[in-house]
């Protein structure tokens, strides 16, 4: 009886407790969770026990039983670390009797499901209790129907716990028990039952082992209909998302039933009795298949034929809401909103050539409804939603397409105006920046009348839709234009709507931001508005129109330069440092920082006084943190990215990370401009820089910490150069070894491509700037393992993708992806053997002794006759780097390189043969005796590339001029083993080189040198090859393929010989030239010191 009273007391504390840690009243709350925290630090086990005691009481009522165990799931699971750990054995032993007890009595489904949920929980941190499955098999055979839902809860989550050898030993009895399960009477036990069916298909997922699971799918698709015919809405979406999980996880699991599947899920849909929810669920497993399966769905007869119009019927009932009209579009869940992500989704998956042939004869049809807007509508929309997807197929349409979207620019309806000025916008982003180039002439005279649209959002349409023809490289489209385009925008700066507004600035940012200094002429023009914004505009529902006229500002800085800007400039940054930020989502706190970034570019050095300013506020947002979520739904969320587990979701919040990472660039703006000026801040963005590379949630934010190795080392640099007689790099030398530290370790464990391109790029940008003996040892080889490593993947990446393209479904825009992750790769492995140079160049002796075990093997690999001749031109590179800088190591190599440089040179891949004949050229300079025997051939061969028809033709130059300049490199390193007579006219004849600046500057120092010396091979019997020379030299001289020195010599040797050369050359030399090459001429001059007679032009026509 004591211990009975103390248990009471114990319930009777503990359920006060919990009613003042649920209470709403403020200060009664804290209290209770003060005093609770204290329990958790000072006496868990018994705060523990209590809860447990008091969660079974008959006493407490269901909401403070689920209280109560959300509370001790925290405690045990939640905290950092667990505290499962630190409990005693009898207080672990109490929780897990009671728990598997309850999963027995409990008759409360909420309560029933926080159990489970507790049970996994535990068991997820440590090894699976042993009571488990015996416990499991025991419920689903008792009569109580909350016993068998409990126990599938639970066969579904420890499925993806356990060992799969652990349910191996119960195979078949697992699957007995889940067909059961499937076939209960109970509704919620067959969602649960289906639900963990769905986990064990994820983890077993041998073929063997899956093949008698198939046989259930009758009764898998029957729990959704059962669901669905008992008006059970929750339970039926439950079941149709475990098709979902199924489709994206399994896919192979439906192939023998993909047409039952397909016509249930179709028949789901399309019944209009059915809940929304579950309609549009049943149409994201489709669409889930197409995306994961896309080559088998492609082979489906009729899917697309009944799928297409399906989500187009939904697609016309948008209603024309009021608060469209505002500027609101929230109705994220209707009918309309999930078909236009269908048909975008099903484009992208299964490809135009597929989807175009369906669509587009419907599309029509939508078109040419001319008494419902909302058909016109529905076909403009399903017209840019499809546009990413089927772009090739697209794009030989584009003149029929534009005139449709281009006649209904005057539809009598606003939103079908805007809804073919969103169309263009969408063919600017997806068929850019070809469709930009092409048609930019009819879209604005199509698109500028709208500036005075009656209709508002039609207006702020065609603005956006200017925004997205500005998202290019180059300005030329736009340039013809600008004048007519920007006075429409500032007419419509007139507005008093401030939405209009915003949207007029934000497309005049990216006018700006495209065509830079072109903008001068009207930064009087835009200017004084937008400081009038900045200036008047501080109520709190105009910070976004102030935070982008800030911006445009800034970007027009930038444009017209310090100069014009700096009044402006000091003006614009009093106003944003002035401006209190109290509330964290400000919308002016991001224009803000990005502007402070452009105008440390336009100001540069005298930004300094600033910096102190700005920084606090940039370090703050640089330094955030992953916020990572588990929600109970996957519904899309704006700024997060949702990942489905089991019927969780877990959701990354990406739009705070894109301003971490945007607040990284600032940062490394600032360093950039400032450099020694910047010092002060260097270690602080050095240790998020170093802390970010391992920031897995954002590539963006691993892309902008490898850019600052670079910069920051930069900035230390700058700073110890300027103290005076400064000889101690101990500072530089230190931070050099951190950060070439910390991008080997994430080159290692980077798993995006593009980052990895860019971590390789500072890598190498590093080793070029800090140069000889800037890395240890272990970084060398360590370099050199990535190096190899990166190199093999690569091998085995374009294995897979020969493969690809050999499958029989194989379309045009499977072709796209691989030929873009294969342009990928090939940037990454020129990087690789770029940073392999660069290691060589600077680590010789460390780096030659790995290279024959790390290296060698690999790049053998690569030179298979049966490869790419890109990835044999990689391989031939990483030869050419050791022959040109450490020949005596290249020699070792020869027998089997120079064969296969000899053979290579002469392959129709022009890449291949450039690296070939650039080889030859550096192996003869640099070998020796070791080249004699390779000596006539290599000739021979650089002669044949040279003499080939088309070896000036632009795809053929690079390996024609590489072929000169490696006959003259020959030459040089081979001068007593070549007949000279006969090489050195053969050479000459070759020039000139008008592309390649290097081989050209070689070639063309190395020419003056032969005329400085009178070489009689070069200069000809009787002057004969003279007119030659010259003609060479007019085509060359004061270009960048002279360097000035050279340029000098040019015109002192042209204007020395001159006077030798034979009566009428010059004449006909000159006669012979055309107008530039004249000017070219003219324009050299002859130093006075070095001239024979009074200084002249050199050649004229006087002469």
């Amino acid at each position: 009886m004591q211990q009975q009273g103390g248990d009471s007391a114990a319930v009777a504390q503990m359920q006060q407790m919990a009613r003042q840690l649920m209470s709403a009243e403020n200060d009664t709350r804290n209290a209770a969770e003060e005093a609770f925290r204290q329990s958790k630090q000072t006496r868990t086990d018994d705060l523990v026990n209590a809860m447990i005691l008091t969660y079974k009481d008959p006493s407490t009522d269901s909401p403070m039983r689920q209280f109560l165990l959300t509370q001790l799931r925290r405690i045990l699971i939640s905290s950092e670390p667990p505290n499962w750990g630190s409990l005693s054995a009898p207080t672990q032993n109490n929780i897990k009797v009671e728990l598997l007890r309850h999963i027995e009595i409990e008759k409360e489904r909420g309560v029933l499901k926080l159990v489970c949920e507790v049970i996994v929980d535990i068991n997820f941190r440590k090894q699976v209790w042993d009571e488990i499955m015996p416990t499991l098999f025991h419920c689903v055979r008792l009569p109580d129907p909350m016993c068998r839902y409990a126990a599938f809860l639970l066969f579904g989550d420890f499925a993806m716990i356990v060992q799969p050898d652990t349910f191996r030993q119960h195979f078949a009895v697992v699957g007995a028990t889940l067909q059961n399960g499937l076939q209960d009477t109970d509704i919620f036990c067959r969602t649960a039952a289906l639900s963990a069916t769905a986990s064990f298909l994820q983890v077993l997922k041998e073929p063997s082992e899956t093949e008698q699971f198939r046989m259930l799918m009758p009764l898998m698709l029957q729990c959704i209909s059962v669901a669905l015919q008992n008006n059970m809405e929750t339970e039926a979406k439950k079941s149709l998302e475990v098709f979902v999980e199924l489709a994206c996880h399994a896919p192979f699991f439906f192939t023998p039933n993909i047409q039952t599947v397909i016509t249930a899920m179709l028949t789901i849909s399309s019944t209009e009795s059915f809940p929304d929810s579950c309609k549009h669920t049943a149409v994201e497993v489709l669409l889930s298949l197409m995306e994961e399966k896309p080559t088998f769905m492609r082979k489906q007869p009729n899917l697309l034929s009944s799928f297409l119009p399906l989500l187009l019927r939904w697609l016309v009932t948008v209603e024309d809401e009021p608060e469209w009209y505002q500027f609101e579009d929230d109705n994220v869940d209707s009918n309309a909103e999930v078909a236009e992500q269908g048909i975008d989704r099903v484009s992208i998956a299964l490809g135009g050539k597929q989807v175009v042939p369906v669509l587009f004869p419907l599309i029509s049809e939508l078109f040419s409804n001319k008494t419902d807007w909302r058909f016109r509508l529905a076909g403009a929309l399903a017209l840019s939603t499809c546009a990413e997807g089927c772009k090739f197929v697209l794009k030989s349409h584009l003149p029929e397409i534009l005139k449709v979207v281009f006649e209904h620019l005057a539809d009598p309806h606003p939103r079908v105006r805007w809804a073919c000025l969103n169309c263009l916008g969408q063919f600017c982003t997806d068929l850019g920046p070809v469709f930009q180039r092409k048609y930019a002439s009819e879209i604005f005279t199509a698109i500028l009348p709208a500036s005075t649209d009656t209709c508002p959002r039609v207006q702020a349409g065609l603005t956006d839709m200017i925004a997205e023809f500005c998202d290019l490289e180059d300005k030329e489209p736009i340039t013809p234009h600008l004048e007519p385009i920007l006075k429409h925008l500032f007419q419509m700066l007139q507005s008093t709507n401030i939405k209009i507004l915003e949207s007029v600035i934000g497309s005049l940012s990216a006018i700006v931001n495209l065509v830079t200094d072109a903008f001068k002429p009207y930064y009087d023009t835009f200017a004084p508005f937008l400081k009038s914004v900045m200036q008047s505009a501080k109520a709190k529902e105009y910070r976004t129109i102030r935070g982008r006229a800030i911006e445009c500002l800034s970007l027009m800085g930038v444009a017209v330069g310090k100069e014009r800007f700096f009044k402006d400039a000091q003006e614009v940054m009093s106003e944003m440092l002035n401006t209190p930020m109290v509330e964290a989502d400000d919308p002016q706190i991001g224009y803000f920082e990005a502007a402070f970034g452009r105008i440390a570019e336009c100001l540069q050095q005298e930004f300094a006084p600033f910096l102190e300013l700005v920084m606090p506020s940039s370090l703050k947002r640089a330094a955030i943190t992953a916020n990572v979520q588990v929600f109970d739904h996957q519904k899309l969320l704006e700024g997060w990215d949702m990942y489905r587990v089991g019927e969780k979701a877990i959701g990354i919040h990406t739009a705070i990370l894109d301003e971490k990472a945007d607040a990284l660039h600032i940062l490394l703006v600032y360093a950039t401009q400032l450099k020694h000026a910047f010092l002060p801040y260097v270690q602080q963005v050095a240790d998020l820089a170093l802390a970010s590379m391992r920031f897995m949630c954002h590539e963006g934010v691993r892309i902008e910490a490898c850019l600052a190795t670079h910069i920051l080392l930069d900035c230390v640099r700058s700073h110890l150069e300027h103290l005076p007689n400064n000889t101690d790099m101990t500072p530089l030398t230190t931070m050099v070894t951190t950060m070439v530290n910390a991008l080997l370790e994430a080159l290692t464990n980077e798993p995006d491509r593009e980052v990895m391109l860019c971590q390789l790029e500072a890598l190498d940008q590093v080793l070029g700037d800090m140069g000889q003996r800037c890395l240890s040892t272990e970084q060398v080889l360590g370099t050199l393992a990535i190096g190899g490593a990166v190199l093999d993947d690569w091998r085995e990446r374009n294995d897979q993708r020969l493969d690809a393209k050999k499958e029989r479904d194989h379309n045009d825009e499977d072709e796209e992806k691989l030929t873009e992750e294969e342009t990928l790769d090939r940037k990454i492995a020129r990087m690789v053997v770029e940073v392999m140079r660069k290691t060589l160049e600077h680590h010789a002796d460390v780096y030659l002794p790995a290279f024959k075990s790390v290296i060698v093997p690999i790049a053998l690999k690569l030179l298979d006759q049966n490869r790419h001749p890109f990835e044999k031109q990689r391989a031939i590179c990483i030869f050419d780097d050791i022959a040109e800088l450490q020949c005596a190591t290249a020699i070792e190599y020869f027998p089997t390189m120079v064969p296969l440089l000899l053979t290579y040179a002469t392959h129709t891949d022009h890449a291949l043969r450039q690296a070939c004949v650039y080889g030859l050229g550096v192996c003869g300079l640099n070998a020796g005796d070791a080249f004699a025997p390779y000596l006539a051939d290599a000739i021979r061969v650089l002669s044949w590339v040279v003499q080939q028809p088309n070896s000036r033709e632009e795809a053929a130059i690079p390996p024609t001029e590489n072929a000169i300049s490696a006959l003259l490199k020959i030459i040089n390193g081979q001068s007593t083993r070549i007949n000279q007579a006969e090489i050195l006219p053969l050479w000459l004849s070759y020039l000139p080189i008008l592309e390649d600046e290097i081989e050209g500057s070689y070639c063309y120092e190395h020419l003056c040198k032969f005329l400085e010396s009178g070489n009689p091979h070069i200069i000809g019997p009787q002057y004969s090859h003279m007119p030659h020379i010259i003609k060479v030299f007019s085509q060359v001289c004061n270009t960048y393929l002279v360097n000035p020195d050279t340029n000098i010599r040019i015109g002192t040797v042209l204007h020395n010989m001159q006077p030798h050369l034979p009566p009428g050359m010059v004449q006909s030399v000159w006669t012979s030239l055309t107008e530039p090459e004249r000017n070219n001429l003219v324009a050299l001059t002859t130093p006075p010191a070095q001239a024979e007679a009074p200084q002249e032009d050199v050649i004229t026509e006087s002469h």
